[in-house]
């Protein structure tokens, strides 16, 4: 990029599409080595909001996404053969703009993750992965204590349980990659999506011992937000029961693909994940500031 070009930054709108779905082809082909067909990409920006659209001389060539929580705002870069001069400038930019304190980067993307090693005040952090599971796979046998009711989330859950068993009981910010999130933060999360997933009570306090928060994304896709089993319940099964409730919901409701973020470091998580056939469909890393 020319020291004269003009790279203006903006919401995208939902007239960007055209523009949005070119940029996530060149990424792919730069990234991957091949770009996916319109609709693929469509499907990754179905929801332009959160979405910045990076143009150059009124080209577009790159676009930033954000995913903001209490005490962490992570932006997404998605820069395409044009923009490829200009790494190290966006990425200052998203900082400066989002006052972000992790930016995640595929790990495929060589000229992304070698900009930012080389920008001073951040650091390489862990890696993280993006796993999935085809819903028409068999589901293998399990065993849930009988003192443990396992059934779909319901429509309207209670939050701030829910809230109690992932970052209290389930100790989230421990596992690998995890942080908290106070209990406003999180509920402005979840605003917009369509909750389900499961939840584990047990029958003899009544008490909340492990959810999973997910949403559809799509007609195929339900995403599993968060996946907790509270830390003094484990070994009774309940990781697997709700696995089975998810994915037989999936099922019912006709969505092909159940996915989930994880992290390297989180070694339970993905022991458990591979025993349900869960494949990694791509790796990132995960940069944090220094401070």
């Amino acid at each position: 990029m020319s020291a004269t070009a003009e790279t203006t930054v903006r919401p995208a709108t939902a007239a960007d599409r055209t523009a949005l779905v070119k940029v996530v082809q060149d990424y792919e082909r730069r990234v991957f080595g091949s770009a996916p067909e319109a609709g693929q990409a469509a499907a990754t920006i179905d929801d332009s909001a959160g979405i910045q659209l990076v143009e150059v001389d009124g080209a577009p060539v790159a676009l930033l996404s954000t995913v903001s929580a209490v005490q962490v705002t992570q932006v997404d870069l998605l820069a395409g053969p044009d923009a490829a001069a200009a790494s190290q400038e966006l990425l200052r930019w998203a900082v400066d703009a989002f006052d972000a304190t992790r930016i995640r980067v595929p790990a495929d993307d060589e000229q992304l993750a070698a900009a930012l090693d080389a920008t001073e005040g951040w650091h390489r952090d862990h890696v993280a992965l993006d796993v999935f599971r085809d819903t028409s796979l068999p589901l293998p046998d399990i065993r849930v204590d009988d003192t443990v009711r396992v059934e779909t989330l319901p429509a309207d859950p209670d939050l701030d349980a829910l809230h109690q068993v992932i970052y209290h009981d389930a100790e989230w910010e421990a596992s690998g990659g995890g942080y908290h999130e106070d209990r406003i933060g999180w509920r402005e999360n979840l605003v917009g999506h369509g909750l389900c997933g499961a939840l584990a009570t047990d029958v003899l306090t009544d008490k909340p011992v492990g959810a999973i928060v997910a949403w559809p994304e799509g007609e195929d896709l339900v995403w599993m937000h968060r996946v907790a089993v509270a830390t003094d319940q484990r070994g009774r099964g309940i990781a697997g029961g709700l696995l089975y409730r998810a994915i037989a919901d999936c099922r019912s409701t006709g969505h092909a693909w159940l996915g989930v973020a994880t992290h390297l470091a989180n070694t339970g998580a993905l022991a458990l994940y591979n025993k349900w056939n869960f494949d990694v469909q791509q790796q990132y890393f995960i940069y944090r500031t220094a401070a």
